[in-house]
C-alpha cells in the first residue's frame, strides 16, 4: 500500500515574518524575509508532493501550538496519511532532504529534524500517531522542543541544520554553501551587502558629523609651550 504524503508549509507571510523577527536588518527585513520564504516554497514544490500553505490568514487557534496542531489535522482531513511540516527559516532544507523525510515515513511513524537551538526545522508524522492535544501543548517557544518531540514517541532523527533568526545566523550558515540553493545564496548575499553598506554609511555619517567631531575627535588640550 502506498502512503499519501503531503507537505504543510506552516509560516507567516513575508510582511508578518519581518515584523516578528526583524533579523537585525531594520528596513531590509521584509526583503530578507521574502527571500527566505520564496526559497523554501521553491524547494517544497520541487518535491512534486501536494503542498498546503497555512499562514496567519488561515491558521486557526490562539497559541502557536494550537494553530500548528489544527493545521496538521486539517491536512490529514484532506486525505494524507503522512504530513511533513516545514517552516520558512532553514534554507539548508532542500527538496532532496524533504523527499528523504517522505521515504523514512514509509517505515517510521515520525521523523524530526533538529536545529542548532534545540528547535526543529521539520516534523514528519503519520496520522496514526498524531495526537492533536499533545501537539498543542508542546512548549514550542522553548529550546526543549526537539527533546519534547523525541519523548512524544519513536522517531527517526535527521542531521542538525541552522535556523535563521538573525542575519548573523545566515552568515554562519554560509559556511555550508554547498547545502544552499545558489540563486537564493546570490540574492541574500546582495541583500546583506547593501544592508551592511547602508549601516556602515550611517556609522561614517555619525563619525563625521560636526557635533561628534567637536566632542570626541578633534577636541584636544591646548598645546604645551616649552
Amino acid at each position: 500500500m502506498t502512503l499519501k504524503t503531503a507537505i504543510l508549509f506552516f509560516s507567516y507571510s513575508a510582511e508578518k515574518q519581518a515584523e516578528e523577527k526583524q533579523y537585525g536588518l531594520e528596513n531590509a527585513a521584509p526583503v530578507f524575509s521574502k527571500a527566505l520564504i520564496s526559497n523554501c516554497r521553491n524547494q517544497l514544490y520541487q518535491t512534486n508532493l501536494p503542498v498546503y500553505e497555512y499562514n496567519e490568514n488561515n491558521q486557526i487557534g490562539n497559541s502557536f501550538g494550537e494553530r500548528l496542531a489544527n493545521s496538521i489535522a486539517a491536512v490529514f482531513e484532506e486525505g494524507a496519511d503522512n504530513v511533513i511540516v516545514v517552516g520558512n527559516d532553514t534554507p539548508e532544507l532542500t527538496a532532496i532532504k524533504i523527499l528523504e523525510v517522505r521515504d523514512l515515513l514509509h517505515s517510521e511513524p515520525m521523523v524530526v529534524g533538529p536545529t542548532q537551538r534545540g528547535g526543529v526545522y521539520t516534523i514528519g508524522i503519520n496520522k496514526l500517531v498524531f495526537d492533536r492535544e499533545r501537539f498543542k501543548n508542546i512548549k514550542w517557544n522553548l529550546r526543549t522542543v526537539y527533546k519534547e518531540l523525541q519523548a512524544y514517541g519513536q522517531s527517526a532523527q535527521l542531521p542538525v541544520l541552522n535556523e535563521i533568526h538573525h542575519y548573523k545566523d545566515f552568515v554562519a550558515t554560509m559556511q555550508h554553501k554547498s547545502n544552499l540553493d545558489q540563486e537564493f545564496l546570490e540574492v541574500l548575499n546582495l541583500i546583506l551587502f547593501f544592508f551592511l553598506q547602508s549601516t556602515w554609511s550611517k556609522v561614517v555619517a555619525v563619525l563625521f558629523a560636526p557635533s561628534f567631531r567637536e566632542k570626541f575627535v578633534f577636541t584636544r588640550p591646548p598645546p604645551v609651550v616649552l
